[in-house]
């Protein structure tokens, strides 16, 4: 048996020592040893149905049963963001027309996104057609792309940044928009060890130790954002910038010159309030305002500080 259930035991044994030294109430001792029985059959019981042997087993069913409150966590939160979409549209009927609306509405089924980036990106911008993107940690273009339905659905080009290797071959076969292999970084010309984990979602040039199993590692070239979208030709207005580079967002971010590009919507990623913490800053410092911050996940959402005012954002 499990050492947690044989301690458990060990204690319901204690307690019925300590039912003995009650007096003289032989009602009440005889109702707590029967409840005490009760205790002990279940705990048997339960040992012997789920063929518990050890205490890796127990925490695997600690693991399982962590992983379901986390799903219904998220499940709860997306229908929180949901309703902050209906919002959002209701609200945009007043300057937009419904088919937009509509349009929009249809499109939440198909977005591959994990906070519904794509469709807060669409809400923002009154459903634009051919808008521009840029994209860093693209992946294989599909899984989990913040850019993928403003690509096919609604006719947004862009740029999609992908150091990692593993992903290379099926980016290019998957999407259409400008593809760069090298690592966006804060300066160019730089080479950066990159780490590839077990869980290729998460790879990184930034790698907490102990963080992720490491699968290979191998050296990138770099690219900083402003050289990025000069070599690109990207326009001064971009609608859209995604970022998800597993920490690296404010090292990146620190001496961009914001004042040569705006961007409508902002998205990046962050693993822990210090980083939030220092975005939020960076980003205010830069005229950016932090948005929607109930909804967005582990991501955060900007917007020009004029645009935030004038939409009635916080």
């Amino acid at each position: 048996m499990p050492r947690e259930f044989s301690d458990l035991l060990e204690e319901v044994g204690r307690l019925d020592r300590l039912v003995s030294e009650l007096g003289n109430d032989a009602d009440a001792t005889l109702a707590l040893r029967r409840k005490l029985n009760e205790i002990r059959s279940t705990i048997s019981e339960f040992v012997t149905k789920t063929n518990i042997q050890n205490s890796s087993d127990v925490d695997k069913i600690r693991t399982e049963l962590e992983w379901h409150a986390f799903s219904v966590r998220q499940l709860i939160v997306q229908r929180k963001r949901l309703f902050k979409i209906f919002e959002l549209a209701s609200r945009s009927l007043h300057h937009a027309s419904a088919s937009f609306v509509a349009d929009l509405l249809s499109s939440v089924e198909n977005t591959e996104t994990q906070f519904y980036q794509d469709i807060f990106c669409l809400l923002l911008s009154g459903g634009k057609r051919d808008g521009y993107f840029v994209e860093f940690g693209a992946c294989d273009g599909l899984a989990i792309s913040n850019t993928l339905l403003l690509e096919r659905q609604f006719g947004w080009k862009g740029i999609l940044a992908e150091p990692a290797v593993t992903w290379h071959e099926a980016l290019f076969k998957n999407r259409t928009s400008i593809i760069d292999t090298r690592c966006v970084w804060s300066r160019s010309n730089e080479v950066l060890n990159f780490t590839e984990t077990e869980d290729a979602l998460e790879s990184s040039a930034v790698l907490e130790e102990g963080e992720q199993q490491v699968r290979s590692s191998y050296d990138v070239d770099t690219i900083s954002l402003e050289d990025l979208l000069s070599e690109h030709k990207a326009p001064s207005t971009i609608d859209y910038l995604s970022m998800d580079v597993e920490g690296s967002e404010g090292v990146i971010l620190e001496n961009f010159p914001f004042s040569k590009y705006r961007f409508e919507f902002i998205s990046l990623e962050h693993r822990k309030e210090s980083e939030e913490a220092h975005l939020v800053e960076l980003m205010g410092r830069n005229g950016y305002r932090q948005v929607l911050r109930d909804f967005s996940g582990v991501d955060g959402f900007y917007v020009p500080e004029d645009k935030a005012a004038k939409l009635n954002l916080n």
